[in-house]
């Protein structure tokens, strides 16, 4: 990785809950804004304020299923209304924060296994479908549906869609012969992945 992209993720994440702007990041760097935003959007595909939102947005994250106050992360991360964070949350990380906390707390309370589909994944694009191979007409409208999605994940540069299925369920056989591959285990459920 470019050197001058290493010192904005380090610097970045030594201040993600400091308000901070492209100009000083830029000056730490040691360059312009106009010629540090162009290099970091032509190296990483995104501007330096969406990977800062995105940073912001996954380590509260982890705060939120630990424990923290919502409205007080929200303001600790630099968000300054509910609604705007909420947005932002959703969009990063696939569901609310008040969804976050209530699959934590779940996970968490004693005894209790959690039997719902999990609803987010931090990284690539979530395919939720229940598809059942059936060796008909449906088998090759899935097969263009995926097409389609890999396609559109190509234009956004996203390289994996994923798609949570219940451990040795028809539904997972299914994807597998579509060419997704195993990527992880965890509660009942196994993660198949496909590159795009």
């Amino acid at each position: 990785m470019d050197e001058i992209i290493i010192k904005a993720y380090e610097s970045i994440d030594r201040h993600l809950s400091d308000e901070f702007s492209l100009d000083e990041l830029a000056r730490y760097v040691g360059y312009s804004s106009y010629h540090f935003a162009r290099r970091f959007k032509e190296l990483t595909g995104k501007t330096v304020m969406e990977c800062v939102r995105e940073k912001r947005i996954m380590a509260a994250a982890e705060e939120i299923k630990a424990g923290a106050n919502i409205c007080n992360t929200a303001m600790k991360y630099g968000f300054d209304t509910h609604a705007g964070f909420t947005k932002a949350f959703l969009t990063v990380y696939g569901c609310t924060p008040i969804q976050c906390a209530q699959h934590a707390l779940k996970k968490n309370e004693k005894g209790m296994v959690s039997v719902e589909k999990p609803f987010w994944i931090p990284f690539g694009v979530l395919f939720d479908n229940n598809y059942v191979q059936t060796n008909g007409i449906e088998d090759e409208l899935m097969k263009k549906l995926l097409e389609e999605m890999k396609r559109q994940c190509r234009m956004m540069n996203i390289s994996t869609l994923i798609s949570p299925q219940f451990e040795g369920s028809d539904n997972a056989k299914a994807f597998i012969k579509l060419g997704f591959t195993e990527a992880w285990k965890a509660d009942g459920w196994v993660y198949l992945a496909i590159a795009v």
